[in-house]
């Protein structure tokens, strides 16, 4: 028989069943550089944002915020620092044993102590008694310690940050979002600092990130994590209040929507059930949440260990009525009737019900009220005016100055990249994260969109509607949100245009850091290329922006190299010039705990901070001082204190006449 010439075929070997390591390696290799690069970006961060603030002296709250903590771990008093609840404390003492702080045992000072839950305004005097005027204590490495914890704080955040966008968008928008977070110079400066800004904004992402992980589908670690987040936002900073309700809307609006959801192991297919299930899972996060608020004040009502000793609420709510008549009649002084007509609202009568019937502890109570009643009337500064009501686009505004160029144009770009990916005609490739793979539990569409945009969205908003308009810090909680929408963009447009995406993404990064280097060490004061760098910022805004009392440090060493000089300090913060043994006449105006204020009788080097400068809380002296941001300074110390030299033989030739007193 003659062959027919067919070839069966071969089965290929077994060992060329599997991939070729190449491509099994590749995305390893991806994945571990990105890891890799990640890691590093947070590294720098806590590095260059450690090293900026170990050579400032205190901000005017991390004083209060230091001292006060100490004072909740160790003698689990909550008389002091009502405005910020319990849970900072916590976290500020991890670093610190029972005796890293002295008690002053000076009789003003214990006066003081025994008078708070009468005068809480007293506060002050007591830290700076305790910090800076007691034998043996340490006030810049007992500050710089505490602040290392922030500073892991931040670096957490940033860790979050990555995560949540490498499962939305994999390897490249993790990078690119740790990449505009750790080389961001607000979080810089305010990552390093004993507040709760940033830590508000590390809790607030984790919540939202455990509630976006539940609409894919519910576990027990999931509502675990969303319950102790709910209690731990609400206790770290009032304005997280609005992060319960927020988060329930967003479970209800995933509950209504036409998917199923898969809730402890069942498939809940009727919006009924889930709504059940939404309404049965919130009411145990709520007990969590409202058990974890009395845990951190030890379930004790009393803000004090001795029982029956109680906040004098009565001064806050005479503070309460005349701030809100204040703003009720834009900004100025109320008359007597008008104070008498004056009537709580809804809000303030809940607070008064649930203190009477003791259902939260009174100093969490007291200090919510005092906040809301100190933010009603608080003197701010925008674009060369002062109010005492605040505008309501301040935070726009503050963001558009303060913001990094690099990071605004990123901004811009990624709404560009998302309306391609809605409206172009070529569709991304599938992200590399763990969101892109076919999952049986996805989230309607548009689920990952509401929560990263829902919550950043309604924080500002409470914000721009609200009367505290003191600084970016107030709203630093947006941002994170921000980054991970430029990751996610970056990512997406790598997987359209890699060339230009690269290019582009580089530029932006060269740009950003060189904007965020060229302002070490001072990043308070940083203000964006195009508002003109911390110099511009002395004419655009004040407060916690510029001028926060950090630059006392400079003061000290520029006294040490003009050691011939008459030296007078309008100073604006609680850090005590004594204790850095800085020789001056105390302005009008100027340090309250320091010695009588008076105007120098001979000519010398005036030290003013920027915020006296501006007239923010000097309005009485502001004729005199207000003169001087028409003069050359001598020299501009860390951008936020300013010298000038008044009087003299070099008036009207680089100095200036001596101002009238007023």
């Amino acid at each position: 028989m003659q062959a027919t010439g067919f070839i069966p075929p071969q089965l290929p070997p077994p060992q060329r069943a599997a991939a070729p390591p190449a491509t099994v390696r590749r995305p390893r290799a991806r994945n571990a550089g990105a890891i890799a690069a990640c890691a590093v970006m947070l590294c720098v961060f806590a590095a260059v944002a450690f090293s900026a603030v170990v050579g400032k002296s205190a901000t005017y709250d991390e004083t209060l915020h230091s001292v006060a903590s100490y004072m909740h771990r160790y003698y689990h008093d909550f008389r002091i620092n009502t405005e910020d609840p319990a849970l900072l404390g916590y976290i500020a003492m991890l670093p610190h044993g029972p005796h890293a702080l002295a008690m002053s045992d000076d009789p003003i000072a214990r006066k003081v102590w025994d008078n708070l839950p009468n005068i809480p305004t007293a506060q002050w005097q007591f830290v700076v008694y305790t910090l800076y005027r007691t034998p043996g204590n340490n006030a810049d490495a007992f500050l710089n310690r505490t602040r290392f914890v922030f500073v892991l704080v931040g670096v957490l955040l940033g860790a979050l940050i990555g995560w949540w966008a490498w499962r939305l968008g994999g390897a490249v928008a993790a990078v690119g979002a740790v990449a505009a977070f750790a080389l961001d110079p607000n979080f810089m400066a305010h990552g390093a600092l004993v507040k709760n800004d940033v830590p508000t904004a590390c809790v607030m992402l984790g919540l939202f990130f455990a509630v976006w992980a539940c609409g894919r589908r519910v576990t027990w670690p999931r509502v675990a994590a969303v319950a102790l987040l709910c209690g731990a936002v609400v206790t770290i900073k009032f304005s997280g209040l609005i992060c319960g309700p927020l988060a329930a809307a967003l479970l209800v609006g995933r509950a209504v929507a036409p998917r199923p959801w898969h809730v402890l192991g069942r498939e809940l297919g009727t919006t009924g059930r889930r709504l059940a299930a939404v309404l049965i899972l919130g009411l145990g996060v709520a007990a969590v949440a409202y058990a974890f608020l009395w845990g951190c004040y030890l379930f004790r009502f009393e803000p004090t260990p001795q029982r029956g000793v109680l906040m004098n609420s009565r001064f806050i709510w005479e503070i309460t009525q005349v701030n809100q008549t204040i703003e009720k009649h834009a900004g100025r002084v109320p008359t007597t009737q008008e104070l008498d007509e004056w009537k709580p609202g809804a809000f303030l009568r809940a607070i008064d019900w649930v203190e009477r019937h003791r259902l939260l502890p009174q100093s969490w109570l007291v200090g919510l009220l005092y906040t809301y009643a100190t933010t009603r009337v608080r003197s701010t500064y925008l674009l060369g005016e002062i109010s005492n009501v605040g505008w309501w686009y301040y935070f726009p505004l503050t963001m558009l100055f303060k913001t990094p160029a690099a990071t605004l144009a990123a901004s811009v770009a990624s709404v560009g990249v998302a309306w391609a990916a809605v409206f172009g005609r070529r569709r991304t490739r599938p992200a590399e994260g763990e969101a892109a793979a076919e999952d049986p539990y996805r989230a309607p569409r548009g689920w990952t969109a509401a929560c990263l945009v829902l919550p950043p969205l309604v924080y500002l908003g409470v914000a721009m509607a609200g009367n505290l308009n003191l600084g970016l810090r107030h709203v630093l909680p947006v941002y994170p949100f921000l980054f991970i929408a430029i990751g996610v963009a970056a990512a997406s447009a790598w997987a359209r245009w890699r060339t230009m995406a690269a290019i582009g993404a580089g530029v932006l990064l060269v740009g950003l850091a060189a904007e965020t280097f060229s302002a070490y060490p001072d990043y308070i004061p940083f203000f964006n290329t195009f508002a003109g760098g911390s110099r511009g910022g002395l004419h655009l805004l004040g407060d916690s922006n510029l001028d926060w009392g950090q630059d006392l440090r400079l003061v000290a060493k520029w006294q040490q190299e003009n050691p011939g000089e008459d030296l007078s300090l309008c100073y604006f913060g609680t850090a005590d010039p004594g204790y850095y043994h800085i020789r001056y006449t105390n302005l009008p105006g100027g340090y309250l705990f320091g010695p009588t204020q008076h105007w120098p009788t001979r000519p010398g080097v005036w030290a003013v901070s920027a915020t006296a400068l501006q007239g923010i809380y000097t309005a009485k002296y502001h004729d005199v001082y207000g003169r001087l941001l028409d003069e050359k300074p001598l020299e501009v110390l860390g951008g936020s204190i300013y010298l000038y030299r008044v009087g003299g033989p070099s008036a009207g030739a680089g100095g200036t006449s001596r101002p009238a007193s007023p």
